[in-house]
């Protein structure tokens, strides 16, 4: 067969490839909007409630001469006010800054600019907020320039939008970029069968061009969502059985990668909406009584900030794995001190967690030739592990050794341990075994495949024995030899 033009896509080939793209598109982007309401609704709340705070110091300085309000027009930095008639009162807005300490407030509002632009930042200069209040039977109005607040804060965001219009793009191009690797195959067999219709017929060899036909028509009838569809032959010589058979194992190849991308989305925007539903939900509950609660109000800032917190963790550690799956992370490799680099991670660890007792015991000092940073965030997950699912007074024990040319670590717990058919999955991305569930410990199910990925790009590998209600035992054996 002739392939020396370059192949020209088929129909069904880009069919498949726009579908699976705007999947992927229109996810990733969805977490992206959302991730950006949370942030703007958070941060313009707060600004508010500190413009009203100052505004609070302000209207308590105004002087008061024989019971009635001194009336000139006055200016001070942001805010100016002036007495004016009764202006509506704003339900709403009243009720959703009842946190606020501003007494006695009949009118709220914020007011844009006439030639107000979101894309531009100068006209963010022009934003006031409209209090009115009532004092000694008068209505104040103060005006606040938001000016001040919101200009450190534009030009992080709009910083941080740039950013992430970068990082949605750049997943794009490599997400399409994996899935047209993906189906090339198919797209090359579907040509090849055409080149192979094409010479057989040149050559005059007689040949069921019946059963060509159907097995070239029923490739061209796959797409996105028939991928495992398998192809049927008659009772036919060996040669169409063959490649009927070789275009099957194919179809489920590709079907796999595909099930496996499309899992890999599906996880990542689940566990990226149990935190957005958490703040939502707690945004819900201030806004219809808790903010009138100080204790309920502090839970709930408390609560907003560790998931916006394990959410940042969790976009991190996907963006890892995103990179390490596009080969986009080089090691950087220097002579290492294992001794000094466990030593390190530990008191690091006992920084955060004074009362938990590790144990190091190594034969000697090692040197090894590894990315510290890589390496470290490695060992760094496996011993978070052994904390999370083990009792305090349990003690962590480490041990490090050569054996040959080898490098070997392992951290032992005595914690609940994992039950023996699910040790292997531990490893793949989101699992997590039934008893980290119920130890309720915090994790997505990222980390031990993170760290697998780095062991292994040190061409290591890594092993756990562990026995349910006894412990856990991680060990790691990495190559001494220069790479």
């Amino acid at each position: 067969m002739s392939n020396s033009t370059k192949q020209k896509p088929s129909k069904h080939y880009q069919s498949i490839a726009r579908s699976l793209n705007l999947s992927f598109f229109g996810s990733l982007f969805s977490t992206f909007i959302l991730f950006n309401i949370v942030i703007v609704l958070l941060v313009g709340y707060l600004s508010l409630l500190s413009a009203e705070s100052q505004i609070n110091l302000y209207q308590k300085q105004l002087q008061v001469i024989n019971n009635n309000i001194f009336v000139s027009s006055i200016e001070s930095g942001e805010i100016t006010f002036n007495t004016e008639v009764r202006k509506p009162t704003t339900p709403i807005m009243n009720t959703l800054f009842r946190p606020s300490y501003l007494p006695d407030v009949i009118y709220r509002r914020v007011r844009l600019g006439s030639d107000f632009n979101f894309g531009s930042i100068s006209t963010y200069n022009n934003i006031v907020y409209h209090v009115q209040i009532l004092k000694n039977n008068q209505y104040i109005t103060f005006t606040f320039a938001m000016n001040r607040i919101f200009q450190p804060f534009l030009l992080i965001y709009f910083t941080l939008l740039m950013i992430q219009a970068l990082m949605l793009i750049s997943s794009i191009f490599k997400q399409s970029s994996k899935i047209k690797r993906t189906l090339h195959p198919l797209n090359s067999l579907s040509a090849s069968t055409k080149d192979l219709k094409k010479d057989i017929s040149n050559l005059a060899v007689s040949v069921d061009t019946k059963q060509l036909k159907s097995i070239a028509q029923a490739i061209e009838k796959i797409d996105a969502q028939k991928l495992d569809r398998q192809l049927s032959v008659g009772q036919s010589s060996g040669e169409y059985i063959e490649l009927t058979a070789a275009i099957n194992d194919m179809l489920i190849r590709i079907n796999q990668a595909v099930a496996l991308q499309t899992q890999f989305v599906s996880n990542a925007s689940h566990e990226l909406r149990t935190p957005i539903s958490v703040i939502q939900g707690y945004i819900n509950l201030l806004d219809r009584w808790g903010k009138d609660d100080p204790a309920t109000l502090q839970e709930s800032i408390l609560a907003i900030k560790n998931e916006t917190e394990n959410m940042k963790t969790l976009v991190e550690n996907l963006l890892f794995l995103a990179r390490g799956d596009s080969d986009n992370i080089q090691l950087i490799l220097e002579s290492i001190d294992t001794h000094f680099l466990l030593e390190e991670v530990i008191k690091e660890t006992s920084m955060i967690d004074s009362q938990r007792k590790i144990e190091l015991l190594c034969d000697e000092a090692v040197l090894l030739i590894a990315d510290r940073q890589l390496l470290k965030q490695a060992l760094r997950i496996l011993l978070d592990n052994a904390m999370k699912y083990s009792d305090l007074e349990a003690p962590i024990i480490i041990r490090c050794a050569k054996e040959e040319q080898h490098f070997i670590c392992s951290i032992t717990d005595q914690g609940i341990g994992i039950s023996p058919e699910n040790i292997e999955k531990v490893f793949d991305r989101f699992y997590r075994d039934e008893q980290a569930r119920v130890a309720k410990a915090k994790g997505a199910g990222l980390g031990l495949s993170i760290a697998k990925w780095i062991v292994e790009k040190h061409q290591g590998s890594i092993e756990i024995i562990s026995r349910k209600g006894i412990g856990t035992k991680v060990i790691i054996k990495l190559p001494l030899l220069n790479r």
